[in-house]
């Protein structure tokens, strides 16, 4: 049997594989609002404590700010922490769409991710 006649679906993990991230641009985010240290909390191989929580959605929104402000050596906005959370996320290259397109021809394309 013909390996490649076999597959029929290719998954792809969405951080890290189809979206480019940058942690540096994160922790300089947070450490604009207080919290020196993140780096203990936030690595390219996974979070920890009251990030981690919310990776996992084990906390909803208003807890995860009210934790982080406990962090922080100010008292940034709700806004202001989504935008050092997420400032992690930077863009999908045009390369990787034009991939993904030209794969879904031939294969049924699924996407994985614990991004949240």
């Amino acid at each position: 049997m013909n390996k490649e006649a076999s597959i029929t679906t290719l998954i792809f993990d969405f951080g890290g594989v189809l979206i480019n991230l940058d942690i540096q641009q994160c922790f300089t985010h947070f450490k604009a609002l207080g919290i020196d240290n993140i780096e203990s909390y936030l690595s390219n191989y996974g979070q920890s404590g009251l990030f981690l929580d919310w990776e996992r959605g084990t906390v909803n929104p208003a807890t995860f700010h009210a934790e982080v402000r406990k962090l922080c050596t100010g008292n940034p906005s709700d806004e202001q922490i989504d935008q050092a959370w997420m400032s992690f996320l930077l863009d999908v290259p045009a390369s990787k769409i034009d991939l993904l397109k030209q794969l879904r021809s031939r294969y049924r394309i699924l996407m994985l991710s614990n991004t949240n």
